[in-house]
């Protein structure tokens, strides 16, 4: 008991505890209303000045705005997905490089009362 709670106190890093913010949503994705959603319909938005011509319609007769705002909530969406996952991968790698850590300062501790440690 000794043993373990210098190893953790060596490492930063206790076994024993729960692990927190590596699997399940981010705080961001459960914040935002509405993620999975897709926009249906002609909204746009009134514009005026030069570039003022609407937007070509699409087969159905509604402008092309809504295509355009559901294609770029997909990059959003998919953008916000690969900063999710890299960060779960760092927190998975800090994790590893702890318990790495945690181990040999265990192992340490052991081997340094007379125990065999393989």
């Amino acid at each position: 008991m000794q043993c373990q709670s210098w190893a953790s106190a060596q490492s930063g890093f206790n076994p024993n505890a729960p692990q927190a913010g590596v699997a399940g949503e981010t705080s961001g994705q459960a914040a935002v209303a509405g993620a999975g959603s897709v926009v249906r319909g002609g909204g746009e938005a009134p514009r005026s000045g030069p570039s003022a011509a609407p937007l070509p319609a699409t087969r159905d007769g509604r402008g092309g705005g809504a295509a355009a705002g559901g294609v770029m909530g997909g990059i959003k969406r998919r953008d916000q997905r690969a900063t999710d996952m890299q960060q779960q991968n760092q927190a998975l790698q800090q994790q590893s490089q702890q318990s790495v850590a945690y181990s040999r300062a265990l192992e340490a501790c052991l081997t340094g009362q007379g125990y065999t440690v393989r």
